[in-house]
């Protein structure tokens, strides 16, 4: 198994416990106010990536990838234009989708709803880089590495079909729990175009980058976690400064430890998957990461069920890992065992369209 797909595995697995994380937290800790947990991902994610950045960088000189930390930073510097800009770019995109994503959250979407329309993104990054691959043609280089020698099959429309009756489907099924997202429709949208085009941007600068210099992938990640320092605009207004004062004194400083273990994982997902895109094909990474599906329905799954055993406890609140659990903010069982296994079927529906589309 190659290091990419590795990375690429460990990032979907991690997506899938940032999920969990960001939906107890985002209505506890944050009062359900996205742009407040936007901003603290923002910062703490392009901190951590920085830093992590560094000490990869550190282990590649140990290991002989790279003569010394000089030579990096000289790669980096003779790069900077035009990759370096474009890296800059994939990080502004990276933590756009955050902030839609958030905002889903904040109005109570349900954990496996978002994870089934993060599982669609295949679909997504698939029509994008078919429609930009055309552009090549037209006098766009840059972009000659997204073309494909197969045509469009007919598998690919079957696979969309089926994958958006499998979405449609879990998102009746799940009414129950919220999970109705006309509430949201215009953030899940947004998020799901710019979690595409983020993915795109940082493979074919990584393909072109590469033609120059073969450390391309470690010399350009500075650029993509500045870049991901972009959620420090929420705060440019006065009133979310002040309204960030009020809500660190009263409720953020009160969950310092659950904050930096979310904004770790947080952070590692991004991390993983720009390693798998160095290598991989976007549409096969965006179909490897979509499998975290799964295992956010295994755990809001078990969610539900401490949800209701709290509530035939009359327990209010729980503490698990550092991390408070609210009776009123965990997810519901589904009606019954009938409900469950629709839910199920919709999943691996949806799931099934999208290896259709994402495999060539």
């Amino acid at each position: 198994m190659s290091y990419a797909l590795t990375a690429t595995i460990a990032s979907s697995l991690s997506l899938a416990v940032m999920i969990i994380l960001d939906r107890l937290m985002v209505g506890d800790c944050y009062q359900g106010r996205a742009k407040q947990a936007w901003f603290v991902s923002s910062m703490a994610g392009s901190l951590f990536g920085v830093v992590l950045t560094l000490i990869t960088w550190v282990v590649a000189v140990q290991v002989g990838s790279i003569d010394s930390l000089w030579a990096i930073f000289q790669i980096t510097h003779n790069i900077m234009w035009p990759y370096g800009a474009l890296m800059l770019l994939a990080g502004v995109l990276s933590i756009q989708v955050l902030l839609h994503y958030f905002y889903c959250f904040s109005e109570d979407a349900n954990s496996t709803v978002m994870a089934a329309w993060f599982a669609a993104t295949p679909i997504f990054v698939f029509i994008i880089t078919m429609v930009l691959s055309m552009m090549a043609n037209l006098g766009f280089p840059f972009l000659e590495t997204l073309q494909s020698e197969e045509g469009i099959k007919l598998e690919y429309i079957a696979g969309i079909l089926i994958a958006t009756i499998g979405l449609v489907g879990f998102e009746l099924s799940t009414t129950s729990q919220k999970g109705n997202v006309y509430k949201y429709r215009f953030h899940l949208m947004m998020m799901l175009i710019t979690n595409s085009l983020y993915g795109i941007v940082i493979y074919t600068t990584l393909a072109n980058a590469s033609n120059v210099t073969e450390h391309a992938v470690l010399a350009l990640m500075p650029f993509y976690w500045i870049g991901f320092a972009a959620g420090a605009r929420a705060l440019v207004k006065k009133s979310e400064r002040e309204t960030f004062k009020k809500l660190f004194r009263k409720r953020i400083k009160y969950f310092i430890i659950p904050i930096l273990l979310s904004e770790i994982i947080g952070m590692l997902v991004f991390f993983l998957e720009y390693f798998g895109l160095g290598s991989l094909e976007p549409t096969y990474v965006a179909l490897v990461i979509g499998a975290h599906v799964g295992v956010v329905y295994m755990l809001n799954l078990y969610l539900a069920m401490l949800g209701k055993r709290m509530r035939q406890n009359n327990q209010q609140k729980l503490y698990l890992l550092g991390i408070r659990l609210l009776e009123s903010k965990m997810p519901l069982m589904a009606a019954s065992w009938t409900s469950m296994a629709m839910e199920l079927v919709f999943i691996l529906l949806a799931i099934a369209g999208i290896i259709a589309v994402s495999t060539h």
